[in-house]
């Protein structure tokens, strides 16, 4: 693993297929190696390539970083976030679990004028399959953007459903 350490913070992606195959060439004796030595490495934990282990993914390369604004309208408290413009509405969901704890229990909502399932949002799907307009060119930093110019924001509606909310374990059904 000491080969990974020295390039820690490099890109690596020109030495992988698509699929997170090594790229191979063929050496003197005839025989696939590939390009990146370090390929051969295994974690002596899993026994598995590294580059193949589960365990040791940190985290992901995103296409495009996408703000968006999460409003509770149950307490009017908005919370800013960087999501990634692959994560559904369940992963942008399970992120700002860190803000609020109950936040599985809230119906998640593009617009609270369109009727009760209309207006709701797919969870399996993304900011855009959901109908969110995300700017893929923005021509300033995301910080600066967040803070200028509030309103190109998508902007997610969070209603309290008391449908989810889980009976208090000590309950009992009579």
């Amino acid at each position: 693993m000491q080969w990974l350490l020295a390039l820690a913070g490099k890109d690596l992606s020109s030495f992988f297929h698509r699929n997170l195959d090594p790229i191979e060439r063929t050496n003197r004796n005839g025989e696939r190696v590939p390009v990146f030595v370090p390929c051969l490495e295994r974690n002596p934990a899993t026994q598995l390539y590294w580059y193949n282990d589960p365990s040791l993914v940190i985290g992901r390369i995103t296409f495009h970083p996408c703000p968006v604004k999460i409003i509770n309208t149950l307490t009017f408290h908005a919370t800013e976030m960087i999501v990634c413009y692959e994560d559904t509405i369940g992963d942008v969901r399970e992120k700002y679990l860190r803000y609020n704890d109950n936040a599985k229990q809230y119906e998640w909502r593009k617009d609270l004028s369109e009727g009760m399932e209309a207006g709701k949002l797919r969870m399996d799907q993304t900011l855009v399959e959901n109908g969110y307009l995300v700017n893929l060119r923005s021509p300033m930093p995301i910080e600066r953007m967040v803070a200028l110019l509030p309103e190109i924001l998508p902007i997610v509606r969070i209603t309290w459903n008391q449908n989810k909310v889980p009976p208090h374990p000590l309950e009992h059904k009579l």
